[in-house]
């Protein structure tokens, strides 16, 4: 009889398991460098409000396809069959078949079959109105998908330079901590040698713990930013392996952009033209509509026979009807609705007015941020050269002893500081003006 060895057979599904699991499980899909022009072709890609206004984009399509519907003549085939009981004491009446009337001389079948054909002919107006209306959703939906693209790019562009921001930050403060301790195991062996104090031993252990405190907090806010980032362009990011690019720097100067040329501002002004083009449309349809109907007809009956009356159709008949339907009273009806759409109007043009403070508040706050940016721009670079040489000659004097350990390390601290107070400033700057730069070309 074959033993099995319950270890192995336990060991082999543990690997079966860890294989599946390997196999299966998500990955990070992206590692190394990410750079923002790469982040907006997936987000582009994968938003959803983009998908949804171009969605938006083919129904308004089909909605001004209907219209134009109004155009066209209505061709109807109608056929209608039944048995009627006459009532009358003379066998002389006259009945309905469908929406038909003819005379009979007692009970029987009737059937009939009519082929139609209606026109609108005269409406004041209204169906070329109601046309309009489609053409302005046309053009309000494709307003709407152009203010997306612009919003998605901002949007991905924030999300973007925050995971730079939290990158940086994290990354600095890991290098920090590392000085941080290595300055607090020198406290320590020093104060082992009677150099220094407990207290100095305290307080390098009190700023080693802030260190490591803040290191944590960089590297948490750094996976809300990766996830963020990652709601928009639908791929997963690994706070050990990504590394974010620098922002591209502006080859030339952004204008300041114009908000009433954004797509949502244009969209409003269509929508508040749309309204008074439906309150167009109701008093005309307050006033008669002329329309022109022709019918051809072949009906037949029979008192006894229901199979009969259906073969005997050789009355026939053509009619043309020049036809005026005119609602006189609704019970206030569209009046109503004409101070509801009046209503309506009124709001959208405070909307407008609204958004066009928040983006022009916006709007002027990013362009003083560049234009603040560009003009400190060579002091930045200045300082930059400052630090470079500073590094250089920090390292020289410890080369030659001249520095002790403990005197490089805390100017190598206040080195990366100041770097990652200039980096976040000309980030800042570029932001900025990468902002202008999309809201520019969503103008239309």
């Amino acid at each position: 009889m074959l033993r099995v060895e319950p270890w192995r057979v336990d060991g082999r599904f543990s690997f079966f398991i860890l294989l599946t699991w390997l196999v299966f499980s998500s990955v990070p899909a992206t590692a190394g460098t990410v750079s923002l022009d790469a982040s907006l072709a997936k987000a582009l890609a994968h938003s959803w409000d983009i998908r949804i206004a171009r969605k938006r984009i083919d129904i308004s399509r089909y909605a001004l396809w209907e219209m134009r519907s109004l155009y066209f003549p209505t061709l109807t085939a109608r056929f209608d069959n039944q048995y009627v009981e006459d009532l009358t004491s003379n066998g002389n009446n006259v009945v309905t078949i469908g929406d038909q009337t003819v005379p009979i001389d007692g009970s029987t079948y009737q059937h009939g079959f009519g082929v139609g054909l209606s026109f609108l002919l005269f409406d004041f107006g209204v169906r070329e109105i109601k046309v309009g209306t489609a053409k302005k959703d046309a053009r309000i939906a494709d307003f709407k998908f152009d203010q997306a693209l612009v919003d998605t790019k901002v949007k991905v562009l924030e999300a973007f330079g925050r995971c730079l921001e939290m990158s940086r930050r994290w990354k600095t403060m890991q290098a920090i901590v590392d000085h941080r301790r290595e300055l607090f195991e020198l406290t320590g062996r020093l104060r082992v040698s009677g150099a220094v104090g407990q207290v100095d031993v305290h307080d390098a252990a009190l700023v080693l713990a802030e260190a490591v405190t803040e290191q944590k907090m960089a590297r948490r806010r750094l996976e809300e930013a990766l996830l963020t980032l990652s709601f928009f362009t639908g791929e997963d990011y690994n706070a050990e392996t990504a590394d974010f690019a620098p922002l591209p720097d502006l080859s030339e100067p952004e204008a300041p952009p114009r908000p009433e040329r954004l797509g949502e501002i244009r969209a409003l002004n269509e929508e508040i033209s749309k309204k008074l083009e439906e309150k167009r449309i109701l008093q005309g349809s307050m006033l008669p509509a002329i329309h022109v109907a022709g019918s051809y007809r072949a009906l037949g009956s029979d008192e006894d026979s229901f199979s009969n009356s259906l073969e005997n159709l050789e009355s026939r008949d053509f009619s043309v009807a020049l036809m005026a339907r005119w609602e006189i009273f609704s019970g206030f009806r569209d009046v109503a609705r004409i101070l509801k759409l009046t209503a309506e109007t009124e709001r959208l043009k405070l909307e407008k007015k609204r958004r066009l403070s928040d983006r022009w508040r916006e709007m002027q706050s990013a362009y003083r941020n560049y234009l603040l940016s560009q003009s400190n721009e060579t002091a930045i670079r200045a300082r930059e050269s400052v630090l470079g040489r500073r590094t250089e000659s920090d390292q020289r004097l410890a080369d030659q002893r001249i520095t002790d350990r403990m005197t490089l390390l805390t100017r190598e601290i206040e080195v990366m500081e100041q770097q990652l107070a200039v980096a976040m400033e000309r980030m800042e700057g570029r932001l900025a003006g990468l902002r202008l730069k999309f809201w520019r070309k969503g103008e239309s």
